[in-house]
């Protein structure tokens, strides 16, 4: 699977074909279930470096999209780094050109500057058209984490 098959799954719902496709290829074979209280509920595949989240279509806040009552939605997917001690790397290529070997500077060069930021947890945010880009840092230095949700409202 490669990495724009995820990304142009989140904001898709699960029993739509992509989000079907991308569960099998985690070796994930049971229906998202989100524990009462809670908003989201998380798929993690720690050999292939991804972890994936469904938030309930209610809790959403996502302005160009329909969804049938109580659709769990795909609402992000997060690409692990070297330095995880519970995720192996992922192989793939990441998100728009990114790679891990690039710092803060180097990814406000690619996609502009940062909606957000706080450098002292070094999480940095990047809004685009149809989705958000997380990028987390160690001190400020190499990408250690990338993760594409649905756009924040």
């Amino acid at each position: 699977m490669k990495t724009q098959d995820y990304i142009d799954a989140v904001g898709d719902y699960f029993g739509e074909p992509r989000v079907a496709t991308l569960l099998k290829h985690l070796g994930v074979d049971k229906k998202p279930k989100i524990s009462r209280g809670e908003r989201s509920t998380n798929f993690v595949c720690k050999p292939l470096g991804v972890e994936i989240a469904f938030t309930n279509e209610s809790s959403l806040d996502v302005s160009n999209a329909r969804y049938p009552d109580g659709a769990l939605v795909l609402s992000s997917v997060r690409f692990y780094g070297p330095g995880s001690e519970e995720f192996e790397q992922y192989s793939e290529s990441l998100p728009h050109a990114l790679s891990f070997e690039m710092g803060v500077a180097d990814v406000s060069k690619r996609l502009g500057n940062p909606a957000f930021s706080n450098e002292f947890i070094g999480t940095y945010r990047w809004d685009l058209p149809r989705h958000c880009i997380f990028v987390d840092c160690e001190e400020g230095k190499k990408i250690t984490q990338v993760c594409v949700q649905l756009p924040v409202a």
